[in-house]
């Protein structure tokens, strides 16, 4: 694994996360309609007795093994989408709206989607704690720094997941960093440097694990993003995977007899 970090502490390392696996719910996603016709989803009730289009996650750290799915306001179009991925510079700036389980095809995000917890190590013993969130999109790694500390001011500009190998590059306060590393056993170790060599070090990986309730009798539809909105849905719910570049995960919608059986275990 590759990744660029910017490490440099300043104070004492900030508290540890807890890493103790969280459970997470599906809750209803609701279309909602603007006076003007616009077109979006949302987790907040439009109305009374309003009818979710379907279930997804909606969490602020990004769920292990789960694929975030952001709305964007295509300018073009002047309509939202849905899209896997935000424009390349808007990481940090647009938060998913919601997170699915991934496509059958995507075989290795499961073991690598998700917030981690990063210890870097630098040539002088200083140590920097912080958390990353990661997803892999057509190959690649994206994703952001924690945005609730003063690293959410750092950017991912690239990165690349193999199996087990992952490179990252980050630019901190114009800084350049590199990272590399391996996954084994569910937690990565590599090594890290500032492009101009000024710095460096070694770093580890722990990823925050996640639990999804086991929706016993929930149905699983795959959504698939419609670039062309028809009367405003840009969306659309099939009962089998979708061969198609718009298809973005499955998503809930409960029968009439579904229950909650138990967590369902996405630690990678």
């Amino acid at each position: 694994m590759e990744v660029i970090i910017p490490f440099r502490a300043t104070a004492d390392p900030p508290p540890k996360p807890d890493l103790k696996a969280r459970a997470l719910i599906p809750q209803p996603v609701y279309p909602v309609s603007s006076e003007t016709g616009l077109s979006r989803l949302s987790f907040q009730t439009p109305k009374p007795k309003a009818v979710p289009s379907f279930w997804a996650i909606g969490s602020q750290a990004w769920p292990t093994g789960l694929i975030p799915v952001f709305q964007v306001l295509d300018r073009r179009s002047g309509k939202y989408q849905l899209v896997r991925k935000p424009s390349h510079g808007k990481e940090n700036v647009t938060d998913p709206l919601f997170f699915a389980l991934p496509l059958s095809s995507e075989t290795d995000t499961s073991s690598i989607n998700g917030r981690w917890e990063l210890e870097a190590t630098h040539r002088d013993g200083a140590l920097d704690v912080l958390c990353m969130d990661w997803a892999t999109f057509q190959g690649k790694l994206f994703g952001r720094m924690d945005p609730d500390t003063d690293y959410r001011f750092a950017w991912i500009n690239g990165g690349t997941f193999d199996r087990r190998h992952v490179g990252l590059e980050v630019q901190y306060i114009d800084v350049d960093y590199l990272l590399k590393g391996n996954l084994e056993e569910g937690k990565l170790r590599g090594t890290w440097m500032r492009t101009d060599d000024a710095d460096g070090g070694v770093w580890k990986a722990s990823p925050i694990r996640t639990i999804v309730e086991n929706l016993s009798g929930w149905e699983m539809l795959c959504l698939v993003s419609q670039p062309i909105a028809t009367d405003g849905v840009f969306w659309s719910l099939h009962p089998q995977e979708e061969a198609s570049e718009n298809a973005l995960g499955w998503v809930w919608r409960p029968s009439l007899q579904a229950e909650t059986d138990g967590p369902r275990n996405l630690d990678p």
